[in-house]
């Protein structure tokens, strides 16, 4: 019975896994190419749901799982692009989309959204699904241009 709970704990905390540092700042030394902007997303420090790793997609394709604190520094295409947070053990994703300039650099904040709590409190998972079937802004977490914050 110990075994069996020690790989269920074990399991558990590795769903949680996310980089506490800088995923590739060494990239901000490189020059932007010509046809494409650069995002830097943050994870901030707040203790709200600090265990669980958030991913992290630019148009679909997931870039970085990220602790607290952690970063990532990605390069998109020009034009309309959509980034995404999500956490792999929840339901739903809270969903930005923007414009993005040729040769611009983009910062994002990603952070804890405290008005999701009572649904998962209240309903558990039955009211996060709901929640994340009828809203592309739901999930544990935000993400929002860092200078509005």
């Amino acid at each position: 019975m110990n075994k069996i709970l020690l790989s269920l704990l074990a399991t558990v905390l590795l769903t949680a896994c996310g980089t506490t540092d800088a995923v590739n700042y060494g990239k901000l030394n490189e020059p932007i190419p010509s046809d494409k902007a650069r995002i830097i997303v943050e994870r901030d420090n707040s203790l709200l749901y600090l265990a669980a790793a958030v991913d992290v997609r630019s148009n679909g394709t997931k870039i970085a799982s990220l602790g607290r604190g952690g970063s990532v520094v990605h390069n998109i295409s020009k034009g309309q692009n959509t980034l995404s947070v999500s956490t792999p053990t929840a339901f739903g994703q809270f969903v930005v989309s923007f414009d993005a300039k040729a040769g611009e650099t983009y910062n994002f904040q990603v952070t804890p959204r405290g008005s999701n709590i009572m649904g998962g409190y209240g309903m558990g998972m039955l009211g996060d699904a709901i929640n994340a079937s009828v809203s592309e802004q739901s999930g544990y977490f935000q993400i929002s241009p860092k200078d509005s914050q």
